[in-house]
């Protein structure tokens, strides 16, 4: 189970942990963007951190219908006390969650000033 808060700004936050490529790890905390279809947003200092391994540049389509290309990253998340891997696109800002990382759980959000955020792995 993970959990989290509603914070500020009515975005529903949790905290994640990411495995680098030499064992290191790192926490950070993540908004959950059910607009994004993708795995995982990552700012620069968190790839350098983790040393993670680049791949082929994307070109994805913004909710307002931009076309943008992303620097692409094979990323390891401790995902329901597993490490699970995803897709992670170079982005500035508070990392995002996506779909298609949150693909087989269930989401329960308290929309209210500092209310709960679980997110329950389903059972296969």
């Amino acid at each position: 189970m993970i959990r989290g808060r509603f914070g500020a700004g009515q975005r529903s936050l949790v905290e994640i942990t990411l495995l680098g490529s030499q064992g290191q790890t790192l926490s950070l905390t993540a908004i959950l963007d059910t607009g994004f279809e993708g795995y995982i947003t990552l700012p620069s200092e968190a790839i350098s951190a983790l040393g993670l391994v680049s791949l082929t540049p994307s070109t994805y389509e913004l909710a307002d219908g931009q076309t943008v290309q992303f620097n692409t990253y094979l990323a390891t998340v401790s995902w329901h006390d597993r490490p699970r891997l995803a897709l992670a696109l170079e982005a500035n800002g508070i990392p995002l969650l996506g779909t298609s990382l949150l693909w087989g759980s269930r989401v329960i959000l308290e929309m209210q000033a500092g209310g709960a955020v679980v997110i329950d792995e389903l059972s296969p």
